[in-house]
Protein backbone atom coordinates (compact mmCIF):
# COMPACT_ATOMS: atom_id res chain seq x y z
CA UNK A 1 0.00 0.00 0.00
CA UNK A 2 3.28 2.64 0.66
CA UNK A 3 4.36 1.89 -2.36
CA UNK A 4 1.34 2.45 -4.77
CA UNK A 5 0.73 5.53 -2.48
CA UNK A 6 4.22 6.77 -2.91
CA UNK A 7 4.40 6.31 -6.73
CA UNK A 8 1.07 6.69 -7.89
CA UNK A 9 1.90 6.18 -11.96
CA UNK A 10 2.15 2.74 -10.92
CA UNK A 11 -1.02 2.21 -8.80
CA UNK A 12 -2.79 0.05 -11.73
CA UNK A 13 0.28 -2.53 -11.51
CA UNK A 14 0.48 -2.85 -7.96
CA UNK A 15 -3.35 -3.16 -7.86
CA UNK A 16 -3.06 -5.45 -10.84
CA UNK A 17 -0.64 -8.01 -8.52
CA UNK A 18 -2.35 -7.43 -5.21
CA UNK A 19 -5.37 -8.73 -6.52
CA UNK A 20 -3.96 -11.60 -7.95
CA UNK A 21 -2.57 -12.30 -4.86
CA UNK A 22 -5.41 -11.90 -3.10
CA UNK A 23 -7.23 -14.64 -5.09
CA UNK A 24 -5.02 -17.22 -3.79
CA UNK A 25 -4.20 -15.68 -0.32
CA UNK A 26 -7.81 -15.08 1.95
CA UNK A 27 -4.92 -13.33 4.52
CA UNK A 28 -3.13 -11.24 2.31
CA UNK A 29 -6.37 -10.13 0.77
CA UNK A 30 -7.51 -9.33 4.22
CA UNK A 31 -4.23 -7.54 5.50
CA UNK A 32 -4.70 -5.69 2.19
CA UNK A 33 -8.20 -4.90 2.90
CA UNK A 34 -7.06 -3.67 6.90
CA UNK A 35 -4.15 -1.71 5.59
CA UNK A 36 -5.99 0.39 2.68
CA UNK A 37 -8.43 0.92 5.40
CA UNK A 38 -6.48 2.42 7.61
CA UNK A 39 -5.05 4.63 5.13
CA UNK A 40 -7.70 6.23 4.28
CA UNK A 41 -9.03 6.60 7.73
CA UNK A 42 -5.81 8.62 8.11
CA UNK A 43 -6.99 11.05 4.92
CA UNK A 44 -10.68 10.86 6.79
CA UNK A 45 -9.24 12.42 10.10
CA UNK A 46 -6.25 14.75 8.07
CA UNK A 47 -5.83 18.10 9.89
CA UNK A 48 -3.82 20.31 7.63
CA UNK A 49 -3.18 22.62 10.27
CA UNK A 50 0.38 23.65 11.16
CA UNK A 51 2.61 21.43 8.49
CA UNK A 52 5.28 22.39 6.04
CA UNK A 53 4.30 23.07 2.54
CA UNK A 54 6.65 20.26 1.44
CA UNK A 55 4.73 17.81 4.09
CA UNK A 56 1.96 18.88 2.84
CA UNK A 57 2.75 18.30 -0.78
CA UNK A 58 4.18 14.80 -0.20
CA UNK A 59 1.01 14.28 1.90
CA UNK A 60 -1.48 15.22 -0.69
CA UNK A 61 0.61 13.07 -3.62
CA UNK A 62 0.31 9.97 -1.32
CA UNK A 63 -3.70 10.92 -1.40
CA UNK A 64 -4.17 10.87 -4.71
CA UNK A 65 -1.60 7.21 -4.70
CA UNK A 66 -3.89 5.87 -2.43
CA UNK A 67 -7.03 6.91 -4.31
CA UNK A 68 -5.69 5.47 -7.33
CA UNK A 69 -4.67 2.03 -5.58
CA UNK A 70 -8.16 1.69 -4.17
CA UNK A 71 -9.45 2.65 -7.45
CA UNK A 72 -7.90 -0.09 -9.29
CA UNK A 73 -8.41 -2.59 -6.45
CA UNK A 74 -12.18 -2.22 -7.16
CA UNK A 75 -11.68 -2.67 -10.62
CA UNK A 76 -9.86 -5.80 -9.99
CA UNK A 77 -12.95 -6.69 -7.46
CA UNK A 78 -10.84 -6.96 -5.03
CA UNK A 79 -13.09 -4.25 -3.00
CA UNK A 80 -16.96 -4.41 -3.42
CA UNK A 81 -19.06 -1.75 -5.07
CA UNK A 82 -20.60 -0.56 -1.84
CA UNK A 83 -17.62 -0.05 0.07
CA UNK A 84 -16.20 2.25 -2.97
CA UNK A 85 -19.58 4.18 -2.84
CA UNK A 86 -18.99 4.09 0.80
CA UNK A 87 -15.60 5.92 -0.04
CA UNK A 88 -16.94 8.00 -2.07
CA UNK A 89 -19.29 9.53 0.27
CA UNK A 90 -16.38 10.20 2.83
CA UNK A 91 -14.55 12.23 0.81
CA UNK A 92 -17.22 14.36 -0.56
CA UNK A 93 -16.76 17.18 1.97
CA UNK A 94 -17.98 20.45 0.82
CA UNK A 95 -15.48 22.38 2.29
CA UNK A 96 -12.46 20.42 1.86
CA UNK A 97 -10.66 20.90 -0.80
CA UNK A 98 -8.07 17.76 -0.81
CA UNK A 99 -10.77 15.47 0.28
CA UNK A 100 -12.77 16.81 -2.69
CA UNK A 101 -9.47 16.21 -5.24
CA UNK A 102 -9.37 12.78 -3.96
CA UNK A 103 -13.07 12.66 -4.48
CA UNK A 104 -12.29 13.25 -8.10
CA UNK A 105 -8.99 11.26 -8.42
CA UNK A 106 -11.20 8.38 -7.11
CA UNK A 107 -13.91 8.80 -9.12
CA UNK A 108 -11.75 9.37 -12.39
CA UNK A 109 -10.76 5.69 -12.20
CA UNK A 110 -13.93 4.07 -10.90
CA UNK A 111 -16.49 5.83 -12.45
CA UNK A 112 -16.57 4.16 -15.61
CA UNK A 113 -17.45 0.65 -13.55
CA UNK A 114 -19.94 2.50 -10.90
CA UNK A 115 -22.20 4.21 -13.88
CA UNK A 116 -22.20 0.83 -15.03
CA UNK A 117 -23.00 -1.20 -12.06
CA UNK A 118 -26.51 0.37 -11.29
CA UNK A 119 -28.55 -1.90 -10.13
CA UNK A 120 -26.61 -1.73 -6.85
CA UNK A 121 -28.61 -1.01 -4.07
CA UNK A 122 -26.58 1.91 -3.50
CA UNK A 123 -27.74 3.42 -6.40
CA UNK A 124 -29.86 6.31 -4.97
CA UNK A 125 -26.60 7.31 -3.32
CA UNK A 126 -24.54 7.43 -6.60
CA UNK A 127 -27.59 9.36 -7.96
CA UNK A 128 -27.15 12.18 -4.64
CA UNK A 129 -23.39 12.18 -5.40
CA UNK A 130 -23.62 13.32 -8.76
CA UNK A 131 -26.28 15.39 -8.05
CA UNK A 132 -24.32 17.25 -5.71
CA UNK A 133 -21.15 16.99 -8.26
CA UNK A 134 -23.41 18.59 -10.91
CA UNK A 135 -24.31 21.99 -7.89
CA UNK A 136 -20.48 22.25 -7.47
CA UNK A 137 -19.64 22.43 -10.70
CA UNK A 138 -22.35 24.82 -11.62
CA UNK A 139 -23.74 22.51 -14.29
CA UNK A 140 -26.99 21.16 -14.96
CA UNK A 141 -27.31 17.27 -15.44
CA UNK A 142 -28.77 15.94 -18.68
CA UNK A 143 -29.80 12.37 -16.44
CA UNK A 144 -33.57 13.28 -15.37
CA UNK A 145 -32.87 11.79 -12.70
CA UNK A 146 -30.48 13.89 -11.24
CA UNK A 147 -31.67 16.95 -12.77
CA UNK A 148 -31.67 19.54 -10.06
CA UNK A 149 -30.76 23.37 -9.97
CA UNK A 150 -27.02 24.12 -9.44
CA UNK A 151 -28.33 27.01 -7.36
CA UNK A 152 -29.87 24.99 -5.04
CA UNK A 153 -26.81 22.66 -4.09
CA UNK A 154 -23.58 22.75 -2.45
CA UNK A 155 -21.10 25.59 -3.92
CA UNK A 156 -17.04 24.27 -5.04
CA UNK A 157 -14.77 25.90 -2.37
CA UNK A 158 -12.80 26.85 -4.90
CA UNK A 159 -12.59 27.48 -8.73
CA UNK A 160 -9.98 25.01 -9.07
CA UNK A 161 -12.33 22.93 -7.07
CA UNK A 162 -15.23 23.76 -9.36
CA UNK A 163 -13.13 22.89 -12.44
CA UNK A 164 -11.75 19.69 -11.47
CA UNK A 165 -15.53 18.53 -11.08
CA UNK A 166 -16.49 20.35 -14.12
CA UNK A 167 -13.38 18.25 -16.15
CA UNK A 168 -14.72 15.03 -14.55
CA UNK A 169 -18.06 15.38 -15.25
CA UNK A 170 -16.98 15.76 -18.84
CA UNK A 171 -15.43 12.90 -18.40
CA UNK A 172 -18.36 11.14 -17.84
CA UNK A 173 -21.03 12.68 -20.25
CA UNK A 174 -18.27 11.59 -22.65
CA UNK A 175 -18.31 7.94 -22.16
CA UNK A 176 -15.56 7.60 -19.31
CA UNK A 177 -12.10 8.86 -21.77
CA UNK A 178 -9.39 10.61 -20.59
CA UNK A 179 -8.82 13.99 -23.06
CA UNK A 180 -5.68 15.37 -23.16
CA UNK A 181 -6.20 19.36 -23.76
Amino acid sequence: VDKAMEEPHFAELYARFSANLAKVHKVFKKTLLALSQAEFEKIEAANDDNVSEEEARQTKKWYIGLMQFIGQLYKFDVIRGYIMISCLEKLFVKADEEKLECFAKLMTTVGDKLDHEEATDDHEHMVQIWKDTYSMANRKSSNSEEASSAESGPKAPSNRIKFLLQDLIDMREGGWKLTQR
